[in-house]
């Protein structure tokens, strides 16, 4: 990325025209630009959306791009596209006014008109005819697996092919998954993929962001991932964001199959980290690979146990067992604080890499005691001793590949447990405008404690 901002320059300037008058990185984990470029007819400012690093794409950038402009032509609000930058290979699309994170909405009743319009802008763009896409390259499903699995084949098989250690919380989840596909469902329609991603203003949603995994199946897909996205940035009230999706799309929701794509989406992130975590990176942002790991897969845990109907206990770490020299780990997160961050990315690059000597000072103290009760309920429920957590994962995996669904509840509760010890590790320094760990409420619940529909 040494020459990239001169590469964007140059690329914007002999494309679209005028002279770049600022560029600056944004401050964030993925590569991407804020462009001022001034013309005969004024400033027009640019985003430039960079390719994921450290990440086995999905889909490719021109594939977002390519779903970007039906959806424009839709007359959805989105960005508008002027091309791809080769290098670095990014969209450059303009900047659309407004702010990211409803959170950060001024009121409550802010919060409710800006879901409110997300959700009719949803339910427009489900009702979309899938052939407006067909020159995308999205692939219309037939059957009620496809319908079902539009993005999980594809994270599985990535999955497998970068897999270096065993993972038996993943494991569990694809044979769950795929046990439990929901055959009776069969509508197609677009799906936004990674969906409650927008910039809003005055009470409305001025621009869909974030397409890169946009796909043709079921529509429920969009609305589990409304309750992941509400674990970093929290949307208000989903009851009311659902019962305005049921007035709007005019059928009531099959709270199963919601909980269904919670999982099967909900897991695409361990499925898609698991290997990144196994061999990890040189980058500042790997602490947030370890939290999205844990956080994500906690949900998709918790939506397998609703339709078991299991109800988990909370879990606390145990008596900590610290390593000699612990807090060498705190020596270092001062020490990189103190570095000097001249630029904003740089800024967020230090900090990034301090919270992550922070987390590494965590699993100094606790990790070794949370490994230890880790094998032993693995011993417990195998019958043998185990002394290195690997040996425990791999024996877990061939209990997961030969069990038929007799052992769900207590795999279910096994890898909870496991899943929440992390969370206990990494918890100071989750970052969430909620604070702490996220957990769901089942769907049913949800909606059985909405005190009344949404206006419109």
């Amino acid at each position: 990325m040494a020459n990239a901002e001169g590469d964007v320059v140059a690329w914007v300037e002999a494309n679209l025209g005028g002279t770049v008058t600022s560029i600056h990185r944004q401050a964030r984990w993925r590569p991407a630009w804020f462009v001022d470029v001034e013309g005969s007819d004024g400033v027009r400012s640019l985003y430039v959306r960079g390719a994921r690093e450290h990440a086995n794409p999905i889909f490719s950038l021109e594939h977002e791009a390519a779903v970007m402009r039906v959806l424009e032509a839709e007359g959805v609000p989105v960005p508008h596209v002027h091309g791809m930058c080769p290098q670095p290979f990014s969209i450059v699309m303009d900047r659309a006014p407004g702010q990211a994170d409803l959170s950060t909405a001024a009121t409550e009743a802010e919060m409710d008109s800006v879901l409110d319009h997300y959700i009719d802008l949803l339910v427009e763009m489900h009702a979309i005819d899938p052939d407006a896409f067909a020159d995308t390259g999205l692939t219309r499903p037939t059957s009620p697996e496809q319908i079902a699995l539009g993005l999980f084949d594809r994270f599985e098989a990535i999955y497998r092919a970068v897999k270096a250690r065993p993972d038996p919380l993943v494991e569990f989840g694809i044979a769950w998954v795929r046990r439990n596909v929901p055959h009776h469902r069969d509508l197609v329609t677009f799906v936004s993929g990674d969906s409650g991603q927008f910039l809003f203003a005055d009470g409305r949603v001025t621009a869909i962001l974030d397409l890169e995994l946009a796909y043709l199946g079921d529509p429920y897909h969009d609305l589990a991932n409304l309750r992941m996205r509400d674990m970093s940035e929290p949307l208000g009230d989903l009851a009311r964001a659902f019962r305005r999706y049921e007035a709007s799309s005019g059928a009531a929701l099959d709270t199963r199959a919601v909980e269904f794509h919670t999982v099967q989406f909900g897991l695409g992130t361990p499925m898609g980290l698991s290997a990144l975590l196994a061999q990890p990176p040189a980058t500042p942002d790997l602490l947030m690979s370890f939290e999205w790991y844990h956080q994500v897969a906690l949900m998709a845990l918790e939506a397998i146990g609703f339709q078991l109907g299991v109800r988990f206990d909370d879990v606390e770490l145990p008596d900590e067992r610290p390593l000699r020299h612990a807090d060498v780990g705190m020596a270092l997160a001062g020490t990189v604080r103190g570095l000097r961050a001249d630029a904003d990315h740089d800024a967020y690059e230090r900090e990034q890499t301090a919270r992550l000597a922070d987390f590494t000072h965590r699993l100094m103290v606790h990790g070794p005691a949370v490994d230890r009760l880790d094998m032993d309920e693995a011993s417990e429920l195998l019958g043998r001793r185990f002394d290195a957590v690997e040996e425990a994962d791999a024996a877990l995996e061939e209990l997961v590949a030969a069990d038929d669904g007799t052992l769900d509840v207590q795999l279910v509760e096994l890898f909870h447990r496991r899943c929440m010890r992390q969370l206990r590790v990494l918890e100071p320094l989750l970052r969430r405008a909620k604070g702490g760990i996220h957990h769901l409420v089942p769907v049913d619940e949800l909606l059985a404690g909405h005190s009344g529909l949404p206006a419109g």
